[in-house]
């Protein structure tokens, strides 16, 4: 639940920068008679196509490939208006960048949370385990009420029979 906001506002951003993809290449085909063939477009699109961008991995791959096009668009001199198309790709690219590196911190930040779970539990069994053993020691007849208190980690133990022959009897129990 940590992640679900910025994996969901990442996402968002990554289909914002796809549609302003396709809107910056249908304007500058509107700006060339709507010719995919033509050499401008080609400068800018190699491929011809949007599709390559957009379905790019959308946090390493295509910010990269939408700074490429900012970068040829600016190298387009002859047609006006040119200029605010590589300004508003720059900016929605930038937003997802923001985006993508907001949910990178909290990846980061719900490993290192989860680690430290990790890490506490472990320490709260090894001491459940030395007082559940400071416990049978000191309650060699009791065995089967301690284990019972401590059973909730292992599920239910077995009773003890009145008579067993005590501590070194019995197999030590792996914590799991």
């Amino acid at each position: 639940r940590a992640l679900a906001r910025p994996q969901a506002a990442s996402r968002i951003a990554d289909m914002r920068l796809d549609r302003e993809v396709v809107a910056v290449a249908q304007e500058l085909l509107g700006k060339l008679e709507r010719n995919r063939r033509h050499p401008t477009f080609l400068k800018v699109f190699p491929t011809g196509e949007t599709r390559s961008v957009t379905q790019a991995a959308y946090m390493t791959t295509e910010p990269l490939l939408v700074q490429q096009i900012e970068t040829r668009l600016r190298e387009v001199r002859d047609l006006p208006g040119i200029a605010v198309l590589a300004d508003r790709l720059k900016e929605r690219r930038e937003a997802a960048l923001a985006n993508y590196a907001r949910l990178g911190e909290a990846r980061a930040a719900y490993r290192g949370a989860r680690t430290e779970e990790l890490l506490a539990r472990d320490v709260l069994r090894d001491v459940l385990a030395r007082n559940e053993g400071a416990l049978l020691s000191l309650f060699p007849q009791q065995r089967s009420l301690v284990r019972a208190f401590f059973a909730s980690d292992r599920g239910a133990q077995g009773v003890d029979e009145p008579g067993a022959a005590g501590l070194a009897a019995e197999k030590p129990q792996a914590d799991s």
